[in-house]
């Protein structure tokens, strides 16, 4: 029996490590190791700032993988110093944000990232990452029964369309469920609880599944009815977004704005004002879009809190730039100018003069 307690203590991190029977403190000795032997691990990134804090999210992770254990789940649970462990704080949450709890799988950080508190919230996530990307359903209505929204998929296994939902399902784990529909035809329909059913009509590919499934996840108001006239803003909706900002062959001057915004309203003229300076310019979209009533289908690359935002996306890129100075036609102009894909002049304005106001 005294051998056996030996045993368990100086084996206690292979055993920990294989069967997550405990919460384990990662060093930048030990970190890589653990990732990559288990093929999940949710690992704490977090900063001490106080033993009162400390003690309650400690209490909490371990209410949380008591919970997992009672349910069987096996994913380990990990905690990192960033404090003592500065480098793997730069790595991984370079956001510097904490804490901030990381979905690891096969020894590499996914896009997986959330600020949890609480046990329920911490089991609740580990449950939703752990579970198959694809189920099985034997009607719609096993659906809605377990799930709010979600993807019913009629196609047979190892089809391209069943391939390329189970990676876009991959990477939405946390956002909606999909099932499998034993059927003859080939059907992709999208379900949620007091909406339409959309049904999908694009190709069998990885990009057009995720365009699709983004614009049902997107809060959206209807695309206007008619096109903007020559020197209107173009509006932008959370549906149109992807099209008309995102994949634009042109560059974008996009304001995000909120109608009961004070700051947003004060800001009409002057957007009104850059739309006219800027009519000439065929290369460049000026476009607004109210950000109360619509969301940004891709928030991990595009997202605001604030209004208005301006962003200038160029042609051919994603990635925007935000607009921090002076909101003025000439210092907007400039702004555009430095960003733009291709020359751009005003009549009348001295943009070199700017700087020296």
């Amino acid at each position: 029996m005294v051998c056996f307690a030996i045993l368990v203590a100086v084996n206690i991190w292979s055993v920990e490590s294989r069967i997550g029977t405990g919460v384990v403190p990662l060093t930048s000795a030990t970190f890589q190791s653990y990732v990559s032997d288990n093929e999940k691990v949710l690992v704490d990134f977090y900063r001490p700032d106080s033993l009162t804090s400390d003690t309650k999210m400690t209490a909490e992770l371990n209410e949380a993988l008591r919970v997992l254990r009672s349910d069987g789940c096996k994913v380990p649970l990990a905690r990192v110093n960033v404090a003592r462990e500065v480098d793997l704080a730069q790595r991984y949450v370079p956001q510097d944000v904490f804490p901030q709890l990381v979905w690891f799988l096969h020894g590499e950080p996914t896009s997986y990232h959330r600020s949890l508190h609480t046990a329920e919230s911490i089991a609740n996530f580990v449950f939703i990452l752990n579970r198959r990307s694809i189920l099985t359903a034997e009607s719609e209505t096993d659906l809605l029964d377990t799930y709010n929204r979600g993807i019913i998929m009629q196609t047979a296994k190892g089809s391209p369309l069943y391939k390329a939902v189970e990676v876009v399902a991959g990477k939405f784990l946390d956002r909606f469920a999909v099932m499998l529909l034993q059927g003859k035809s080939e059907r992709l329909t999208w379900h949620e609880t007091e909406k339409t059913t959309a049904t999908f009509d694009g190709d069998h590919t990885v990009e057009s599944v995720e365009r699709w499934v983004r614009q049902q996840l997107t809060r959206s108001e209807e695309p206007p009815s008619n096109p903007a006239e020559p020197g209107e803003a173009v509006v932008v909706v959370g549906q149109t977004f992807a099209d008309l900002v995102m994949n634009a062959n042109m560059d974008v001057f996009l304001m995000v704005y909120a109608p009961w915004c004070g700051y947003s309203r004060r800001f009409y003229p002057i957007w009104d004002e850059l739309k006219l300076a800027v009519s000439h310019l065929a290369h460049l979209r000026v476009a607004q879009m109210d950000g109360d009533r619509n969301d940004s289908p891709y928030p991990e690359v595009v997202s605001w809190n604030a209004f208005p935002t301006v962003f200038f996306f160029r042609a051919g890129t994603t990635k925007p730039w935000v607009f921090h100075g002076n909101r003025t036609v000439p210092e907007l102009l400039k702004f555009a100018q430095t960003h733009s894909s291709k020359p751009m002049e005003f009549d009348g304005i001295d943009l070199e003069a700017i700087s020296e106001l």
